[in-house]
């Protein structure tokens, strides 16, 4: 391809790029008034006008174009759904056009090698430099999650066809020397190629079937269910860890994640495999976290404890609180893409977030509000491939089960494994208070709750399982005069 073809190929450049200018556009039909023998109604065209623009998304397709010279694979990915003519300006259909010529080339496609091939077809200066080249992987992680920005491409292209199909036809209709069955029938062509386009997006997001056979169905089905805590929690299930302010569900979550690390029983529920821990700890102070976290290390069990000096822990278990970053929210985008190209990084299998409420900023009030965050998390989980635990406070309620009073609406939705942490004598020295976990699993069947109690000295600390608090029965006065019993627990 020459330099003359390849301006032939290619649209003058503007951000974002308007539609072709009609040259005519039909005037609007005026309605005769009504008559009298029953004149039906006639409805006016609407004056159409691309002021606007075309649908684009520019932050999206430079964020496409910096990924690839982050990691030349990612070109592979990207090409296999769009192409050169998908991206709306025309310094990114050049350069994606010269990134696709240096890859099926053997070549590397990074800012010397494209800057170059560029500048060898006369187009550097049209795209705007090598300035604006290196712009393009600013801000990016070094392997950027690339699948929403290439769906937002495709759906930004394939609205703009949409709108120029549309106004084509009413021009041509407009000029009334072709009948309406030929142009409709065009118009049908078109966006029939337009509607086998999405399907295969559609296909390329969704690869499997929507259904199967039952034999196909149950041939894959595991022998057995498979268990990150045995009885506890299943593999790959979202989890809530649910519990009132000062009931310490940060230490419970520090000393599951230390166990899952070590691969020992947690509470004598077998852990199978050992786990590659995250940990976010949004809420204590950073400084709060990590004395925690020492005095868990420090007052560790000998049975835990001997697997854990086997350990490099650096390798094994990853904290983020506000020291890493003041603001980190589920709301980010940038935050997300963060996490998860983080997560696979390290090749993190089960991520805490502690606490739920103060990863965004909202009204947990509002179920919908609710739901697109614990997309968010949901996101995170499928696209690293790590089990998601979210800490999430009680509400004041006492109606239901512990699992029923998550503070906040639409939330219990998202467990498919949970517990819930409660104090058993609240009036007692902070000593002698015993801890109470109820478990909600999908995968089982209900299992007793477990107490314990944190015991330990100033350096060290300890979760010891102890027997449930003993029930004692006071009198007190009933509306009629009669003494009633009422169950009370004893300190233990």
């Amino acid at each position: 391809m020459n330099t003359k073809d390849v301006d032939d190929f290619f649209a003058m450049d503007k951000t974002p790029e308007p539609p072709p200018e009609i040259e005519e556009s039909p005037a609007p039909i005026v309605e005769p008034p009504p008559k009298r023998n029953g004149y039906k109604k006639q409805t006016v065209l609407p004056d159409l006008s691309f002021d606007s623009g075309l649908p684009a998304a520019v932050d999206a397709e430079k964020t496409l174009l910096g990924s690839v010279m982050l990691d030349n694979q990612a070109l592979k990915e990207i090409s296999s759904t769009i192409n050169s003519e998908d991206f709306s300006l025309d310094s990114h259909r050049r350069i994606f056009h010269r990134m696709m010529e240096l890859y099926e080339a053997g070549g590397a496609v990074d800012i010397v090698t494209l800057s170059n091939e560029l500048a060898k077809n006369k187009e550097i200066d049209s795209i705007g430099g090598v300035a604006y080249l290196a712009s393009l992987t600013e801000g990016l992680p070094r392997r950027p999650v690339i699948d929403e920005y290439i769906r937002i491409c495709a759906d930004k292209s394939l609205l703009r066809k949409m709108m120029l199909i549309c106004s084509a036809t009413i021009a041509r209709a407009a000029d009334q020397s072709e009948g309406a069955p030929e142009i409709l029938a065009e118009m049908q062509t078109k966006l029939v190629e337009l509607n086998d386009r999405i399907r295969l997006i559609s296909l390329r997001k969704n690869p499997e079937p929507f259904f199967v056979g039952f034999r196909t169905f149950l041939a894959s089905a595991p022998d057995n269910t498979e268990w990150t805590v045995e009885g506890l929690i299943q593999k790959e299930g979202n989890g809530l860890i649910l519990g009132d302010s000062g009931t310490s569900k940060s230490l419970l979550v520090f000393d599951l994640a230390l166990h899952l690390v070590a691969g020992v029983s947690w509470f004598h529920h077998r852990i199978p495999q050992r786990k590659k821990v995250g940990l976010v700890s949004r809420e204590d102070a950073p400084g709060l976290s990590q004395s925690r976290l020492k005095r868990l290390r420090e007052g560790a069990p000998e049975y835990l404890s001997m697997f854990l000096e086997g350990l490099d822990l650096e390798d094994w278990l990853y904290v983020h609180t506000r020291t890493q970053r003041e603001t980190w929210t589920l709301q980010n985008e940038a935050d997300i893409q963060e996490i998860i190209e983080a997560i696979k990084e390290r090749g993190i299998q089960i991520c805490f977030f502690d606490v739920f409420r103060v990863l965004w900023h909202g009204n947990e009030n509002d179920n919908q509000e609710t739901a697109f965050v614990l997309d968010a998390a949901k996101r995170i989980g499928r696209e690293s491939n790590c089990q998601v635990c979210i800490v999430h406070h009680l509400s004041k309620s006492d109606r239901g089960t512990i699992f029923d009073r998550a503070r906040g609406g639409g939330i219990n939705g998202w467990k498919e494994w949970g517990m819930g942490l409660t104090v058993e004598n609240p009036d007692a020295a902070p000593k002698d208070k015993i801890r109470k976990i109820e478990f909600h699993t999908k995968s089982a069947c209900e299992n007793d709750p477990i107490y314990y109690r944190l015991d330990g000295e100033d350096t060290t600390l300890t979760l010891s399982e102890v027997e449930p608090p003993t029930p004692q029965y006071n009198f007190r006065q009933s509306k009629k005069g009669k003494k009633e019993p009422e169950a009370d627990r004893i300190p233990f």
